[in-house]
């Protein structure tokens, strides 16, 4: 699962968008100013996030840098093999 937080005022919703779709909207309240989400199951590809901060009312406040990553559903393995001093080889 990827985990995304941020800083915000509180109370406020924070919009969450994924590749510049709303991918949800969360409340969040009370004494501490950080906020955390969870994004949906992603498959392979590359995606863009980025969050809005909206009062009461609809007035959105602020809106987050654009993060860009890239999930990789099947990643590739490697076969290392290695020796230490010509004694008790390594493998995996």
């Amino acid at each position: 699962a990827i985990q995304i937080s941020g800083t915000c005022h509180t109370p406020c919703m924070m919009r969450i968008y994924v590749n510049k779709k709303l991918v949800d909207t969360i409340m969040h309240k009370g004494s501490s100013t950080t906020w955390h989400y969870t994004l949906p199951s992603l498959a392979t590809g590359m995606y863009e996030v980025s969050a809005v901060e909206q009062y009461a009312g609809g007035k959105l406040h602020a809106q987050s840098n654009r993060v860009s990553f890239i999930v990789d559903q099947h990643p590739h393995t490697k076969d290392l093999s290695l020796s230490i001093c010509g004694k008790n080889p390594v493998s995996g």
